[in-house]
């Protein structure tokens, strides 16, 4: 194989890799977003349809047929939008109503309700309903509506004088701003509470602003109650305008005893919470996927750690040293290279070097022999006494400290390499499986370059996954 080739081989993935990596992660990524958002969103319609089968429950009919949703509470439906729509388009109840989710009532019938007007209520009690323009000079900015459930028998002109008090005591919580906009920052509803039913704050187009209690029946208009029916039985979609998240809409029909539909209840389920939860998961899962991704660029050149004359001298001098690669001038002490072996060994598997001074200098094994040859001089004083005399000496003794002070014996690969006129020896280590090794019963691990003795929870993590 061409050296070129077996060093592209070696160093990084090939382009075909990386290309696969680039078209599949990305799809992987998309597909994974709309299956979450899908399983998300069916999540959101059972609860959808929880909230609907409460509503059924809970309303009740007269004799007369007549919807009574005095049962309904909304602590029991939760913060989300609802709205209970009789067929002729009265809004029996509802709960808080982003834009354009049936917030538009029908402003002739305000205007009608300058003088009290009756809408049924329950059996023996009516509502009576009353709506006052707020002007702006000439101008009508907007309406004031109160309204209550009294008794049919009673001084009638009692009744709608409460209504105008009410009114007049709504009214003046009231501030028109510059803009023509109604501001309720100064409104005390807890004032209210006790005398009337429920109360309303309507802009002059239609626009109903979230009452500050109660259930106001207003009339909505024809379009409102066919998009109740178009919903029902449905999932359906439904963005306010301006907003960048959107809701889950579903409808149910109410029916009577004779099962004649008499109001449709509309829920909604707010869907920001949905995907801003799948944004974070989803770049978790980028996160989790980059990191794969970096795993497989990295762990494709150090397969030539565990396989004979994979990387060359020039090729491990162009890394440096390491994680996974050593360089010694000298053989080491028998323990001193034992205790770089069983940390290869333990950790991800690495190469020895004998022969690479540090800052990369190729000195080869003479230098190791000339070191011996020196000590047993001075310790001697002549050469008559055993030592190291060839490359072989040194081959034999590094496996006999291997063999001799690892417990266990750790799998090694020994080889010799020609460098510019220079023999090096390469140990290399494998990474072990289903074992640890120690010198002098110490685990060793690599840190980047550095062989230490292994932390307490690092004992622990090597015992459990590989014993």
């Amino acid at each position: 194989m061409n050296p070129r080739r077996l060093q592209e081989l070696q160093l990084r993935p090939s382009k075909r890799t990386l290309f696969g990596l680039a078209v599949i992660l990305p799809l992987f990524l998309l597909l994974d977003y709309f299956a979450l958002f899908s399983y998300a969103k069916n999540l959101a319609g059972r609860e959808l349809d929880s909230r609907l089968d409460t509503i059924r429950q809970d309303v009740e009919f007269s004799d007369k047929g007549q919807i009574i949703v005095r049962k309904l509470y909304s602590d029991s439906l939760g913060p989300d939008p609802y709205v209970v729509l009789s067929t002729d388009g009265l809004m029996l109840d509802h709960g808080p109503l982003p834009a354009g989710f049936y917030d538009k009532v029908s402003v002739d019938e305000l205007k009608k309700a300058a003088t009290p007007i009756l809408r049924p209520a329950e059996t023996d009690k009516t509502w009576r309903v009353l709506a006052k323009p707020v002007n702006q000079g000439d101008k009508t900015v907007g309406y004031v509506t109160v309204g209550g459930i009294f008794d049919a028998s009673g001084d009638d002109a009692a009744k709608n004088q409460l209504l105008e008090n009410a009114a007049k005591a709504v009214g003046g919580g009231l501030t028109v701003e510059a803009d023509g906009t109604l501001s309720t920052k100064n409104l005390r509803p807890r004032d209210l509470q006790g005398i009337i039913s429920a109360f309303g704050i309507v802009t002059a187009d239609g626009t109903l602003l979230e009452p500050s209690f109660g259930a106001y029946p207003y009339r909505v208009d024809t379009a409102a109650v066919d998009r109740a029916k178009q919903a029902v039985g449905k999932r359906q979609d439904f963005v306010p305008q301006g907003e960048r998240y959107g809701y889950l809409v579903s409808a149910s029909e109410l029916k009577d005893g004779a099962g004649n539909t008499k109001a449709i209840a509309v829920a909604a389920a707010p869907l920001k919470a949905i995907e801003e939860l799948l944004q974070v998961q989803v770049m978790i899962l980028i996160v989790l996927l980059a990191l794969f991704a970096g795993a497989v660029v990295i762990l494709s050149a150090p397969r030539f750690l565990t396989r004979r004359g994979m990387l060359s001298v020039s090729q491990a001098l162009q890394i440096g040293e390491s994680s996974r690669i050593e360089f010694k001038e000298i053989l080491p002490a028998g323990n001193s290279l034992s205790k770089h072996v069983a940390g290869f060994a333990n950790t991800q598997g690495g190469a020895i070097y004998i022969g690479i001074a540090d800052d990369g200098q190729v000195v080869g094994v003479g230098a190791t022999l000339e070191n011996d040859r020196k000590q047993h001089i001075g310790m001697h004083g002549d050469r008559t006494q055993k030592g190291l005399h060839n490359i072989d000496q040194v081959e034999r003794q590094i496996m006999n400290d291997v063999r001799n002070i690892i417990s266990p014996p750790a799998d090694v690969i020994l080889d010799k390499l020609e460098h510019k006129g220079k023999t090096v020896i390469r140990l290399t280590v494998n990474e072990s499986r289903g074992t640890v090794h120690t010198v002098g019963g110490v685990m060793y691990v690599r840190h980047g370059s550095q062989t230490v003795p292994a932390k307490s929870e690092e004992i622990l993590r090597l015992v459990r996954t590989r014993v």
